[in-house]
């Protein structure tokens, strides 16, 4: 049973193309197993060198504009090595596009970011808690990650065992009110940052000074806080004002962003 099964799923993946390659990573690329800004977070990769070349309008391609991503819209790692479509939907496996609210005063758009970030408070009584923004180890924290922090707290836990301690593959852990030993492998613990709900590429601003208002771009999931931010940041905007700013998916404008600038043999 065991090998047909291993057939179907091969069959399923040769029609649809799974194993089609995009490019190739040059290194890893991690959610929340490094901080956050970070040469080797994925977030960075995005803010810094992805949004910029996708997040493009024709037509108001000229306009200043911000474009923010909800981490959660992220849910694995990039691996150094080929980069498939298979690739694309473990990294964003979402259907979610982007919209803008056109010409915005700067004064109010530079204050969403910190608002998505730190006012859970009130966003929420819009009736939606900022935390469904954010990737699910945030959403619903667990221990099988850990912070370095909590790490080292849970080695000193063990300290006699410390001249016993193999090296250890990092991989899950569990620790529970029964201990620290209930794994049949034992793994290092993978450690975990907070991350924040929200991040942001500034674009097509002017080299000195900032613009008198901007394009505020995002991934249409999040408008139901979009919204009411903009509104608590000094605006009167409503989700009639909220366009859709460009076609493409958030996995489909990665895929095309890899294709053109992860060229070559890996």
């Amino acid at each position: 049973d065991g090998k047909r099964v291993s057939k179907q799923i091969a069959r399923a993946r040769k029609a649809l193309d799974l194993d089609h390659r995009y490019g190739c990573a040059p290194k890893d690329l991690w959610a929340s197993r490094v901080q956050y800004p970070n040469n080797a977070s994925i977030y960075s990769w995005i803010q810094d060198e992805v949004f910029p070349d996708v997040v493009v309008n024709t037509k108001r391609k000229d306009k200043p504009r911000l474009a923010i991503l909800n981490t959660g819209g992220i849910r694995f790692d990039i691996f150094k090595g080929p980069f498939t479509r298979d690739s694309t939907y473990i990294v964003s496996p979402f259907t979610s596009g982007f919209n803008y609210v056109p010409d915005v005063p700067y004064n109010i758009a530079s204050k969403v970011l910190t608002l998505l970030n730190g006012a859970d408070k009130i966003l929420s009584t819009h009736g939606a808690e900022t935390k469904f923004m954010a990737i699910p180890e945030v959403m619903f924290p667990s221990r099988h990650g850990q912070s370095p922090d909590v790490a080292h707290q849970a080695e000193g836990e063990r300290l006699e065992l410390r001249d016993a301690k193999p090296d250890l593959i990092r991989g899950y852990t569990t620790k529970d009110d029964i201990g620290t030993d209930g794994d049949d492998t034992v793994h290092e613990a993978i450690p975990f940052y907070n991350i924040p709900n929200c991040i942001q590429s500034e674009i097509n601003f002017p080299e000195k000074g900032d613009p008198e208002t901007v394009d505020l771009v995002y991934i249409d999931f999040i408008q139901p806080w979009i919204i009411p931010a903009l509104k608590f940041a000094g605006g009167d905007y409503s989700a009639d004002d909220a366009k859709v700013y460009m076609d493409g998916t958030l996995t489909y404008k990665l895929s095309e962003w890899i294709g053109k600038n992860w060229k070559g043999d890996c």
